[in-house]
C-alpha cells in the first residue's frame, strides 16, 4: 500500500486568516455561538488558505478532524464509534 503523506501548511506564513483569532473560531459558552460560527465561516471563505485548508481537513481521519468550525465548514458532533465510513 503506498501512503502519501500531507504536509500540514505553515497557518502563520501562509497567511491564514484564523491564525490569532481563536476566539471567532472556538467562542466561549457565553458568547454568541450563532454569530461568531457565521463570522468564522465567511472569514473561510475570503481565506487564502482555504484550499490548503481542506485539504488538510479531507487527509484527516473522521475521528481526527477538529470540531467547530474548519476550511468553511461546521463540525459540531463526533463520528459514530465503529463507524466505518471513509474520511
Amino acid at each position: 500500500m503506498v501512503r502519501i503523506a500531507v504536509r500540514d501548511p505553515d497557518w502563520t506564513a501562509d497567511g491564514a486568516l484564523c491564525v490569532g483569532r481563536w476566539s471567532v473560531w472556538d467562542p466561549r459558552p457565553d458568547e454568541d455561538y450563532d454569530y461568531l460560527t457565521a463570522a468564522a465561516i465567511a472569514q473561510c471563505q475570503r481565506c487564502p488558505m482555504l484550499q490548503a485548508c481542506r485539504d488538510w481537513l479531507e487527509a484527516l481521519p473522521a475521528r481526527d478532524r477538529p470540531f467547530g468550525v474548519t476550511a468553511g465548514q461546521l463540525r459540531r458532533e463526533r463520528p459514530a464509534r465503529g463507524s466505518r465510513r471513509a474520511g
